[in-house]
């Protein structure tokens, strides 16, 4: 495959002239002409190297996959006693809304709608209360029955946990509700990124886990001929504000495991 100058003016200028790579070159521009001072510079140059750098595949890459293919999943999930689904998901009734609408990692919906249909498990956990300060005013894990409603899975078929606040409390109240029913084979399902300190959770509160991973945006590297690698070699070194926002999520999945151990909510 060949790629003509406009074909690779339009794909590679744009993002240095969107605001984080505009925002890169001021700095690198005061950076240079900084001279007098150089504490002042090498402040400038090290922000220049945090943004730039956070902003491309190169570093984000083997950030997420880290994380992602901790636990890849499998060609045949095995029968669990519940499919549990981690929210985050939706996005509640506001004004213009006239609906519940979808977020950026509803697949999870998808993936539990699909478990279902399997017969991997009677019964679809939903975990998500409402956070004080969030948009709507009922909890999320009425907002993800809805949508599941939407996909074929029957309101006999779903359980709704409505009290949980962040990854910890998805954990304990899940367990809160299922241990008087005897429940602990769980298939977790949650965005990959997201899956190795959901599965620490719940596995810290005796649930048996198998990961249900979803979202995936590390994906398997595919055959390019010479000029699509060069290509994809010069669109990774340039910054870009959704793989600066990948990588502030990678980031923050790290933070929380650290901090999880700290509290000795995981082990």
């Amino acid at each position: 495959m060949e790629f003509d100058v406009s074909f690779l003016l339009s794909n590679l200028v744009p993002p240095l002239l969107y605001p984080l790579g505009l925002g890169c070159l001021l700095v690198a521009a005061a950076a240079l002409r900084e001279r007098r001072r150089p504490g002042l510079r090498a402040l400038l140059l090290g922000a220049l190297g945090v943004l730039w750098l956070s902003g491309t595949w190169i570093v984000s890459e083997p950030l997420g996959r880290s994380l992602e293919w901790r636990y890849l999943p499998v060609a045949e999930p095995p029968s669990a006693d519940r499919i549990v689904v981690l929210g985050g998901v939706t996005e509640p009734v506001i004004t213009p809304r006239q609906s519940v609408e979808l977020g950026s990692e509803a697949n999870r919906l998808l993936q539990a709608a699909r478990l279902w249909r399997a017969g991997k498990a009677p019964i679809v956990v939903l975990c998500g209360g409402h956070v004080p300060g969030s948009d709507g005013k009922r909890p999320e894990s009425a907002d993800m029955a809805d949508v599941l409603e939407l996909l074929g899975v029957p309101a006999s078929a779903i359980l709704e946990e409505d009290r949980s606040r962040n990854t910890y409390e998805n954990a304990v109240e899940a367990r809160r509700l299922l241990e008087p029913a005897g429940v602990n084979r769980i298939l977790l399902v949650t965005s990959a990124l997201h899956m190795p300190r959901a599965v620490a959770s719940f596995r810290r509160q005796g649930f048996e886990v198998t990961p249900a991973p979803t979202d995936f945006r590390i994906v398997a590297e595919e055959t390019h001929t010479r000029a699509e690698f060069i290509f994809r070699l010069l669109r990774s070194v340039l910054p870009d504000a959704e793989t600066l926002a990948y990588t502030t999520r990678a980031l923050h999945e790290y933070l929380g495991i650290a901090i999880y151990k700290v509290e000795g909510r995981i082990d």
